[in-house]
């Protein structure tokens, strides 16, 4: 009996082991995967600078953007010196692949006012924040579109581009989106719920989610004759998470609640999202 216990306790062990392990990973995956992502956010403020302007200068004029009452608190004030914030001058001399329109996203829409503005910009100011370590708060996302808006007035800034939300503006309609917000507080000013379609399959998807360090969501294939319920879904949900509240997620929506369920997966590079609608008595 003494015999046959050790090859037994010998294959016992590896099992154990190696069981383990693959629940750790998959506890990891499910659970850990949606917190681990880099807060991300930038902004692309495309004009005729050379360099870039000093931050005493930089704090005066986002001082004369903000309107009263929406004053920039202190630990938005001091993200000019964080070390997680980064801003280069990027010149087309050097760089004209950066400028090429058809080399931005799908997703990106161009008015022929931003087209233009594109075309004659001598270089763009690199706005960028990055963040590995979970945040406290969400101060980045106030005071980066100041920080954009104000950079693009100081330097002759014509267009403003958002890489994470995929959408670009004229700097005039970026300064109008702001001061109809100014205290950027609604969800949507960062998170974008956007279709895919082909003739093959539809699948809607999230742009923004980034910049508080959760990973984009996707669900599909769908039915393409429901982009409208899922897109409005998906929006009012990515803006809850952008909030910080945690799933699962609700909706009503023509009646009927949606349950919105990341399921913590990454699968090319964003999370499955399963949207269950309970039907109202």
């Amino acid at each position: 009996m003494a015999g046959r216990g050790r090859p037994l306790v010998g294959w016992i062990i590896p099992v154990f082991l190696a069981a383990a392990f693959f629940g750790l990973l998959s506890w990891r995956l499910r659970n850990g995967s949606t917190k681990s992502v880099p807060t991300h956010a930038e902004y692309w403020v495309f004009g005729i600078a050379s360099r870039l302007p000093p931050d005493e200068a930089i704090i005066k004029k986002i001082a004369e953007l903000v309107p009263p009452g929406a004053t920039v608190a202190s630990n938005e004030g001091l993200l000019l010196t964080d070390i997680r914030l980064k801003m280069a001058t990027v010149l087309r001399s050097k760089n004209p692949h950066s400028f090429r329109p058809d080399l931005f996203e799908e997703d990106v829409t161009m008015e022929p006012e931003t087209l233009e503005a594109l075309t004659s910009a001598t270089s763009f100011i690199r706005i960028q924040y990055i963040s590995t370590a979970p945040l406290r708060d969400a101060a980045h996302l106030r005071f980066l579109p100041y920080l954009a808006a104000a950079l693009g007035q100081m330097t002759r800034g014509r267009a403003i581009y958002d890489p994470i939300s995929q959408a670009i503006w004229s700097a005039d309609e970026f300064m109008d989106k702001i001061k109809a917000d100014p205290l950027i507080q609604s969800p949507s000013f960062h998170v974008q719920a956007r279709w895919y379609e082909t003739v093959n399959e539809c699948r809607a998807y999230t742009l923004g989610l980034e910049k508080v360090g959760l990973p984009e969501w996707s669900v599909g294939p769908v039915e393409c004759d429901e982009k409208t319920i899922i897109l409005q879904v998906m929006q009012a949900a990515a803006e809850q998470a952008l909030e910080g509240q945690e799933p699962p997620y609700e909706h009503e929506e023509f009646g009927d609640t949606f349950v919105i369920v990341p399921d913590g997966l990454i699968r090319d590079k964003a999370v499955h999202v399963d949207i269950r609608r309970r039907r109202a008595v």
